[in-house]
């Protein structure tokens, strides 16, 4: 990590050296980490009922849902709230689920409440 810092040093000022390809390495695994960490603070990892690898929110709890919402980008993590209503909890990032796959993977009805 000392060459790292060295490297990033001469580039912060100015400096031409160009890095090798084992510091170029190690500053893309470097970047990387810090972009894992910015991405993944407040998450968690979980599987659903299906065997999907998921990235959820803080708090969520078992029996909580994860359903992909037509009007949304994301699958989102809904939380029964009784007599047929949800609160969204969050997005959620489900590892393999492609777009043709999400309307399978929603178990949901067509028209949910959400409060």
């Amino acid at each position: 990590m000392q060459e790292l810092d060295r490297v990033q040093r001469s580039a912060a000022d100015g400096g031409n050296e160009e890095p090798t390809v084992d510091k170029q390495a190690q500053l893309m695994a470097h970047q990387f980490g810090k972009a894992v960490d910015h991405m993944s603070t407040g998450k968690h990892l979980g599987v659903t009922e299906k065997g999907y690898l998921c990235l959820l929110s803080d708090g969520c709890q078992p029996n909580d849902l994860v359903s992909v919402l037509r009007a949304g980008r994301t699958p989102y993590i809904l939380r029964p709230a009784g007599n047929g209503k949800f609160t969204i909890l969050g997005e959620a990032y489900v590892h393999g689920l492609m777009k043709d796959e999400a309307l399978e993977f929603s178990t949901l009805s067509n028209h949910i409440t959400l409060v």
